[in-house]
């Protein structure tokens, strides 16, 4: 297996190991006059997802050129009162092994800002097949190396990911997956299954935990993905040491959410207990 991570040219987004949004960063001017209203991050946010899909309806959108125009989303939570902490890049930035990255899974943030995070890698993610059929964000998501999971055929979706998550692994990409398969305001371990486990195991390869407080951007009561925004809350995003899983993986599995755990409760995010 070649496990020389495919790089991509340009520098890193994020160029420290230990990111912090800087001080005085300026606000959104609409922001402002608004009085904080959330469908001011929103406008900001739909006007990134418009180049984007401009794009990708005339299929000019490339793997680089999503990773930069998508840095706007994560530019938008920091014009409008965001603060963005993100630890350990190094582990993955500065190493030539691919990786499987599990982490949990809160709000739509993670999703859309992990590959411009990592830009100087290229990742795969395991997410819902339905996404790559919408009108308008599905041209997007078919560009940035789908793994689809229909999440009504737990065999067929387990065998997807072994074939196509391997697939990509060996071509040098690294793979992002969320265990717990929907976003939610409370991390329960005992929903967070091994499925990352079982790839890295299955293509060699170690893994990474990945822990994620983004509830800035809140969950909606009835369209779910646009849920109240809350600049109180601090987004973190913590990358932790590699694991090697090895024998059935439960050893690694316990060390992913020893991480992820530890690393919520140190942000006070709400974690299931028993």
């Amino acid at each position: 297996m070649n496990n020389t991570a495919q790089i991509n040219p340009g520098e890193r987004h994020y160029g420290t190991d230990h990111y912090v949004t800087p001080a005085g960063t300026k606000r959104h001017i609409r922001d402002i006059l608004t009085f904080g209203n959330r469908w001011s991050f929103y406008l900001a946010y739909f006007s990134v997802v418009y180049r984007l899909w401009r794009l990708a309806r005339k299929d000019n959108l490339s793997y680089d050129a999503y990773t930069r125009i998508s840095k706007g989303i994560m530019d938008a939570v920091e014009s409008h009162r965001g603060t963005v902490e993100i630890e350990g890049l190094d582990r993955i930035l500065e190493s030539k092994q691919n990786f499987v990255i599990v982490g949990n899974h809160v709000s739509s943030l993670e999703a859309q800002t992990l590959a411009t995070m990592l830009n100087t890698r290229t990742v795969a993610y395991v997410m819902k097949e339905s996404l790559l059929t919408t009108p308008f964000f599905g041209p997007i998501m078919q560009r940035v190396n789908p793994i689809p999971v229909s999440r009504k055929n737990p065999v067929e979706d387990l065998n997807s990911v072994m074939e196509k998550g391997c697939e990509y692994l060996a071509k040098g990409y690294s793979v992002i997956i969320f265990p717990q398969g929907t976003r939610s305001a409370v991390f329960d371990p005992a929903a967070f299954n091994k499925l990352g486990i079982r790839l890295a195991l299955k293509a060699g390869v170690p893994c990474v935990p990945l822990a994620l407080k983004t509830d800035y951007w809140g969950n909606g009561k009835v369209l779910k993905t646009f849920g109240p925004t809350h600049p109180e809350k601090r987004v973190h995003f913590a990358f932790g040491e590699p694991i090697v899983p090895t024998g059935k993986g439960r050893e690694a599995h316990e060390q992913v959410l020893a991480f992820i755990t530890g690393k919520l409760k140190e942000w006070d995010f709400p974690v299931r207990e028993g």
